[in-house]
């Protein structure tokens, strides 16, 4: 039986479930992008709005890569809950998968809950618009006019905690060439 969560319940996610995805997609993950992940020492105690630029096209490598270092080197207290386009959260299957893992329904509301309890929070932005840049602008982060991350962290007294993602949009290297070679 297929469960249908609510998407504006912060009660969804699923500790054992984010310990286990944890265990299983790291390894793969890390050895196919090879991440460096810095400063999560920094990661301020509390309620906090963590605001990310979007490099991977419709997936998100970028959040599950961020994902698995905080819940490894800081738990599940500041993980955060990502707030996600209401589309991809009622996607079928997608939604079973990324609501127990703490998606929440993109809203300043759900965020408001989500503070009251001290919970940190994911946002990107720039969205289908960052994610979905060409290629001559893939060294840039594109909000557009996507500013309402700062009215919601003002009103909310929350920090914001800039979360990067960079070089996941290189070219490939030319064919029959291996990446040091191309890059020489």
């Amino acid at each position: 039986m297929i469960k249908h969560y609510d998407i504006n319940s912060t009660d969804n996610r699923d500790e054992a479930l984010i310990a286990r995805a944890v265990q299983y997609v790291k390894k793969p993950l890390w050895a196919y992008f090879r991440p460096m992940i810095r400063g999560t020492e920094h990661i301020p105690e509390g309620a906090g709005l963590y605001v990310g630029n979007h490099s991977g096209g419709i997936m998100t490598p970028d959040s599950f890569l961020f994902g698995c270092e905080v819940f490894e080197k800081r738990g599940l207290k500041d993980l955060p809950f990502g707030l996600t386009h209401v589309t991809a959260i009622k996607a079928p299957l997608v939604h079973q998968i990324i609501v127990p893992l703490g998606a929440i329904k993109a809203s300043h509301q759900n965020a408001h809950k989500l503070f009251q309890q001290g919970k940190k929070v994911l946002v990107y932005p720039g969205g289908d618009i960052d994610a979905l840049r060409p290629f001559r602008d893939k060294d840039r982060i594109i909000f557009e006019e996507r500013r309402g991350y700062i009215r919601l962290a003002l009103r909310e007294h929350v920090p914001i905690i800039p979360v990067i993602s960079a070089g996941s949009r290189q070219r490939p290297p030319p064919k029959g060439r291996g990446l040091k070679e191309s890059l020489c």
